[in-house]
């Protein structure tokens, strides 16, 4: 408790990321569902208006309440596709972490599931190099040694 306001920011800078996941973003989904709910009710409160005085014209506010409906539809779409992205890449290194919870130091035997969790892909530079990229975006050359030629007698 030495540093307690470190200790108490972190939940804080946790639930900000969780409720504005995208930077530049000023709303979470929540919020823009409210705004979509307080648009709605808006419109309804305008067509009871508009119903009840037939002879004013309220052209113009409906196609504002339309198009912010439309634009914020837009933006909470937008916003749960990065958030299903995020949701993917977060499974991902969940596998990845613990499928490297269960190696070994080194790799005696090829296990299938966990060249796949690690490799991105490998690509052949020469007949002599490979290049190994990881998921994670690192890369290393390797060297591949080439078998032995029986010389034919």
């Amino acid at each position: 408790m030495a540093d307690h306001d470190t200790l108490t920011g972190q939940p804080t800078a946790a639930m900000e990321r969780e409720l504005a996941p995208v930077p530049g973003e000023s709303m979470s989904l929540a919020d823009m569902d409210r705004a979509l709910e307080e648009l709605s009710g808006q419109f309804n409160d305008l067509l009871a208006k508009a119903s009840a005085n037939p002879g004013a014209d309220y052209t113009e506010r409906f196609r504002e309440l339309s198009e912010s409906t439309a634009r914020l539809r837009e933006r909470k779409a937008r916003l749960e596709g990065i958030c299903q992205e995020n949701q993917k890449v977060n499974q991902r290194l969940r596998a990845v972490s613990a499928a490297m919870e269960h190696m070994t130091a080194a790799l005696t035997e090829w296990d299938e599931e966990v060249i796949h969790q690690l490799l991105e892909k490998v690509t052949v530079l020469s007949r002599e190099s490979i290049r190994v990229t990881f998921r994670d975006g690192r890369e290393i050359e390797q060297y591949v040694a080439q078998p032995k030629r029986r010389k034919l007698a």
